[in-house]
């Protein structure tokens, strides 16, 4: 009978040991595929603070993100539920981390970021054009879904929740912008691939 190699076993015991760890050891902070993200905070009521790192243990504020900014997201912590912004100051533009559920409620978006770009679940195409607004409810235009845009569709917030609307990302020049749609456009104007 054959002796087993005793650096494979060896190698084998290794990645048996360390897989378990692995998710505690790759942790990293990850870019925005194919550009950034544009969108506005959910909140008009509160500020958004903004922190020094996107460690959720970092409390250091250093700075503030009102109802009127544009942000963009070009990054974020695919642990610490945190995304790495833009924002506008009165000094120029400044950068930093916020909590994801500054932006929106499916809180796993981010740590599921390839799976939700890839999931057909989500992905719909516009069979016309289609306003976005920057909240729920008529809080005012982010711009415009174009005919045959490929939209991706946070089916896990139930629009009863949101007043009938449906928050979504289409793509634009440099990347993506993140809004909200009537979920009447989605139903009868997005049609699944």
């Amino acid at each position: 009978m054959r002796k087993p190699n005793k650096l494979f076993s060896m190698l084998f015991a290794v990645v048996i040991i360390m897989s378990p760890l692995s998710i505690f050891t790759f942790a990293k902070d990850v870019k925005i595929p194919g550009g950034n993200i544009q969108t506005y905070v959910m909140t008009t009521k509160n500020n958004t603070p903004v922190y020094n790192s996107s460690k959720s243990s970092d409390k250091k504020q250093i700075g503030t993100i009102y109802a009127s900014d544009l942000i963009k997201i070009t990054k974020y912590s695919d642990t610490t539920g945190r995304c790495y912004v833009t924002y506008p100051t009165s000094k120029g533009n400044k950068s930093g981390w916020i909590k994801t559920e500054a932006i929106t409620d499916d809180k796993g978006i981010f740590n599921n970021w390839m799976y939700f770009f890839n999931d057909s679940i989500t992905l719909r195409i516009a069979n016309k054009k289609i306003t976005t607004y920057k909240r729920p409810g008529k809080s005012g235009k982010l711009g415009y879904i174009s005919k045959y845009d490929l939209v991706r569709c946070f089916d896990y917030l139930s629009p009863e929740a949101y007043g009938g609307y449906v928050q979504v990302i289409y793509p634009v020049s440099g990347g993506y912008k993140m809004g909200w749609i009537k979920y009447s456009d989605l139903t009868n104007n997005c049609k699944r691939l």
